[in-house]
């Protein structure tokens, strides 16, 4: 009778455990079926705030095959939606306050105590490093037998993907590296090693850093991974913007542009003003927005201009904004799916340039860069995405900072069909006609984009393994310059 039990106990168990797991599967088909399902269900795009139109053509089946954002966006259901309130909204400040909570609640949460009291979950000697020492092991036939066998000396170091770089201007060897998932490294060597400058944050997404023009050690942070067209295809919800004073030490949440954003929000830059480093400019997922006192407030700004031309909206998806490195007056912003914009009184007012939506362009993702070079401060560049494949419309120049702009450029690939995704552009300080852009690799031009060259493969591993340079891993998203060196940079990318 015992055993009878014994087995009707267990078998009562094991039905509610699969009842449990059936109800579980068919609830997920359902919100699937809801959600992918009833692609014309506006309510359902607004109330998760897909609002882009790449997010948007993926819904209705209109991009299929490869570079059609499927994975990214599953992962961003995944991420988000699922953790979404009622409302579908994450509160920006949410992660943040419940952190300044646990910390109140248990002393020592979050901080390493090396074995002298605090959490012990935070001891370090209850922790061992496996993070970035650790290699990939690659399976290349270097020898030539046909054998896909790892070969000897097949091993080198991997890590993750980087959005955002910034290098001190005063020294050159001080640089700081924001990664998608695993929050702020610094180096001060030049990157022969870095450590974690974001200890006890309770979010790891970054998607700008920016130093103060005149104090480096005073950094602005804006977390939350833009992930190409927003957080709704694939990116990382932030908790707004975080400031450091003492060279990352040590980090304080900016309330002003941290409370009020929901719906997830992220950064594309954070852009200091030169001449004025009270003024900021940041450009997010959620709009442009524009600080006057060193953060303590911001303005979202707006553009309606006059006739039929397009403006922008509090909540434009806000791709980039660059100031002007020699007169910071000027100003150039763009945003997805409407075009770009520029500013002749650093950014308070702005009118829309030639290229807008008004055109029969299909404009995705645009991304910004002046042109550094002595001499031609009027001048910049945009590239932009293709919205309708992921491919770009081309490189475009600018002579007028921003006013007008004309192609300079039609190779419609040298991203490699990932614009909306991987999308870096950098000018040589030291030669007006020479420009990067990256995306799946590195092309450079030296003349001004009339001609690309390729520059880095990121399938050239067995290049690689057998000390060629070409090889840098795939989807680069940011590139700067070296403050004094010009022949040197740094590439943030996938592999790190």
């Amino acid at each position: 009778m015992k055993t009878i039990s014994r087995v009707s106990f267990f078998f009562l168990v094991t039905m509610f455990v699969l009842s449990v797991f059936v109800l579980i599967f068919l609830e997920t088909q359902l919100l699937l079926a809801q959600n992918f399902g009833d692609v014309e269900s506006r309510e359902w795009r607004e109330k998760y705030h897909v609002n882009d139109s790449l997010s948007i053509k993926y819904l209705k089946g209109e991009i299929s095959g490869k570079g059609s954002g499927r994975k990214p966006f599953l992962r961003a259901f995944d991420s988000y939606y699922k953790r979404a309130n009622s409302n579908g909204e994450i509160p920006t400040n949410y992660l943040w306050q419940q952190n300044e909570l646990l910390n109140q609640t248990f002393p020592g949460f979050g901080t390493v105590s090396n074995g002298k009291g605090g959490n012990s979950l935070n001891d370090a000697a209850n922790w061992q490093e496996v993070g970035t020492g650790q290699l990939l092991q690659l399976s290349v036939d270097l020898d030539g037998d046909g054998s896909d066998a790892c070969d000897s000396g097949t091993l080198f170091s991997q890590t993750g993907r980087i959005t955002s770089l910034a290098i001190d201007p005063t020294n050159a060897n001080i640089l700081y590296a924001g990664s998608a998932s695993g929050g702020i490294w610094k180096t001060t060597n030049g990157g022969g090693s870095w450590f974690s400058s974001w200890n006890n944050i309770p979010n790891c997404s970054i998607g700008a850093i920016a130093l103060r023009p005149g104090n480096p050690n005073e950094i602005l942070v804006g977390t939350g991974e833009n992930g190409g067209s927003g957080l709704s295809f694939g990116g990382f919800n932030g908790i707004g913007l975080v400031k450091s004073t003492d060279g990352g030490a040590s980090w304080t949440q900016v309330p002003s542009l941290s409370a009020g954003y929901s719906g997830g929000l992220a950064f594309y830059r954070v852009a200091y003003n030169p001449a004025n480093p009270n003024r900021i400019l940041c450009a997010t997922n959620q709009g442009l927005r524009l600080s006057t006192d060193n953060g303590t407030s911001w303005t979202s700004l707006t553009c309606s201009p006059a006739g039929s031309l397009p403006g922008f909206a509090v909540n434009s998806n806000a791709s980039d904004v660059i100031v002007n490195p020699v007169d910071a007056s000027k100003v150039v912003a763009s945003f997805w799916g409407i075009g770009m914009f520029f500013s002749s009184d650093s950014g308070n007012t702005w009118s829309a340039s030639n290229i807008n939506s008004n055109s029969t362009m299909n404009i995705g993702r645009i991304k910004l860069c002046w042109v550094t070079a002595a001499g031609y401060t009027n001048q910049a560049y945009a590239v932009i995405a293709n919205s309708s494949n992921s491919q770009l419309l081309g490189l475009y120049k600018t002579t007028n900072f921003g006013q007008t702009w004309s192609l300079a450029s039609t190779d419609t690939d040298i991203t490699g069909n990932q614009s909306w995704y991987a999308m870096a552009i950098m000018t040589d300080r030291g030669d007006a006609n020479t420009l990067y852009v990256g995306g799946l690799d590195l092309y450079s031009s030296d003349d001004s984009g009339g001609d690309f060259d390729w520059e880095s493969e990121w399938t050239a591993l067995k290049d690689l393994l057998n000390d060629d340079d070409d090889y840098v891993h795939a989807d680069q998203h940011v590139i700067i310059q070296h403050p004094t060196d010009h022949n040197t940079f740094f590439i943030g990318c996938d592999g790190g």
